[in-house]
């Protein structure tokens, strides 16, 4: 039956000449967790808190709620709430007036002329040195053909109080480019069935080495976080995938790459 299905899909490829963009993965909706004791076991440090914010503007021309984790420390909690900020304000060009609260609202009660946006996190890893967060949602531009699937995480060292990123600790290179477009491609496979013939290779059709590194460089659509696994990767795919999709790359393999 499975088999049926992949002939399926690779013939309406074939009979509509159709692009990469036409294939769908079922896209998981934000997680919706505070930190709980599930999170916890990532790790042997007890987290320092269960509570968490909100951003939130409600107005005619915007409707906004993000969800924030709080750790009972003011500079790391300020970190949080003014890196989502900015990426917010990066991702649309648009200046917003959020403040923070701590109860979400009624969302699909308001109209808006502008923005929509709704996210939540997930602590995926932490630690005496590290806390890593994971931020999911959708984002709608009202005059948008349709609505953007967000996915941004944020890494921060303990001790600095100050974002981690991945450039600053790991060689972005050819070879952990190699690794991370072998997980990929399998995990598309897992996900669609088999790889289309119509799509080229990895490079071609998904993201080329170019690109990897730049974006891995930047973190503006590439993103990096850290489970107790291994270090997950976020890359940009189109809206019909999901607009990111995630691996991760196990510790054993990435380690290689690390800066001395």
């Amino acid at each position: 039956m499975k088999r049926q299905l992949i002939n399926i899909v690779i013939c309406i490829l074939m009979l509509t000449s159709c692009s990469i963009s036409q294939i769908e993965i079922p896209y998981t909706e934000p997680f919706d967790n505070t930190i709980t004791a599930d999170t916890k076991s990532f790790v042997d440090v007890a987290i320092d808190t269960t509570d968490s914010i909100y951003l939130t503007e409600s107005t005619d021309e915007n409707i906004i709620s993000a969800k924030l984790p709080v750790f009972n420390d003011s500079t790391i909690d300020d970190l949080i709430i003014d890196y989502v900020c900015e990426y917010f304000v990066k991702t649309t060009g648009t200046e917003f007036d959020l403040t923070c609260a701590q109860d979400s609202f009624d969302m699909d009660a308001y109209e808006y002329s502008e923005y929509y946006i709704n996210t939540n996190y997930n602590v995926t890893y932490f630690s005496d040195e590290l806390i890593s967060i994971t931020f999911q949602g959708m984002l709608n531009n009202k005059t948008a053909a349709h609505p953007m699937h967000l996915f941004f995480t944020l890494n921060i060292d303990r001790e600095t109080k100050q974002r981690i990123l991945f450039k600053n600790n790991y060689e972005i290179n050819s070879d952990l480019y190699d690794i991370f477009s072998g997980y990929a491609k399998d995990d598309i496979i897992d996900k669609v069935g088999e790889w289309p013939e119509e799509w080229g290779n990895f490079s071609e059709s998904i993201c080329s080495f170019e690109k990897f590194q730049r974006e891995m460089n930047d973190e503006k659509t590439f993103f990096a976080y850290y489970t107790n696994d291994g270090i997950g990767i976020s890359y940009e795919v189109p809206f019909a995938l999901g607009n990111h999709l995630e691996v991760v790359i196990p510790f054993a393999e990435i380690m290689k790459f690390e800066k001395i």
